[in-house]
């Protein structure tokens, strides 16, 4: 019997790496559309190509490389490696001079790693910040200069508010319950609980973890019909009719 157990457990061991790869190989291949290349190797590593996927409108290119694992239909490049999120926090103050209106202050910051060791924390002037109180529809677009798109891909966007380098802009006054923000490299929007109701002015600030070389991590792709589902939207990534475009396999 003890023979029986050890020879089956050998033969597993020694099978292992062939099932593991029979399994991975149809995934194994190179997907990819107009902006963005990933190569699935069979020895469970991979490349990609993308645009910056923290800050796209700068159509800076990233190549990164990695390992991969499978884990049904859906493929995860470099699971070992926890998921980078943006941190938010809120400061509430009563101002005296506010007296028909609610300010808020912007503080962001870039918390930069290298080589998955942090190496420096900075203001940044961001891009675009969308902030809303108690409801999503009811937000404002934070920019430093006004937005003018003209692009038939790209939608307009809505309700600028322009902010100088004191970083204030002010929406009607009215009871706060939450504060709610949003912007480039967030998975969706954060939202902070209100706890002082007299409250008037709030400093908010942003923390945005990123990674110099913008390697994935944890990084899911679903992976059917020759066709990879790349793209998140509200952190999720949806291979349905109603899924973003995916990509699509190469070779």
């Amino acid at each position: 019997m003890i023979k029986v157990l050890f020879s089956t457990l050998v033969y597993f061991l020694l099978m292992s790496p062939i099932l593991t790869q029979k399994t991975s190989k149809p995934f194994s291949g190179t997907y990819g559309d107009y902006s963005t290349r990933l190569t699935l190797k069979s020895d469970s590593t991979f490349e990609l190509i993308e645009t910056d996927p923290i800050f796209p409108y700068t159509f800076e290119t990233f190549t990164s490389i990695g390992a991969w694992k499978l884990q049904g239909d859906t493929v995860v490049l470099n699971p070992h490696l926890e998921k980078r999120l943006p941190k938010v926090t809120v400061l509430e103050k009563s101002v005296k001079k506010n007296n028909d209106s609610i300010s808020v202050k912007i503080s962001y910051y870039l918390e930069t790693y290298e080589k998955n060791k942090m190496v420096s924390i900075t203001p940044f002037n961001f891009e675009l910040l969308s902030i809303y109180i108690n409801k999503r529809k009811d937000y404002q677009n934070i920019v430093h200069s006004p937005h003018n798109r003209n692009c038939m891909f790209s939608p307009r966007i809505k309700k600028q508010v322009v902010i100088d380098s004191t970083k204030i802009f002010s929406f009607p006054r009215q009871e706060v319950s939450k504060l709610g923000v949003y912007s480039y490299g967030f998975e969706k929007a954060i939202e902070i609980e209100v706890n002082n109701p007299q409250a008037n002015h709030y400093e908010i600030t942003v923390i945005q973890p990123l990674d110099k070389e913008r390697m994935p991590r944890s990084k899911k792709v679903i992976i059917k019909r020759r066709q990879a589902y790349f793209y998140e939207w509200e952190g999720k990534i949806s291979s349905g009719i109603f899924s973003l475009s995916p990509l699509v396999r190469l070779d």
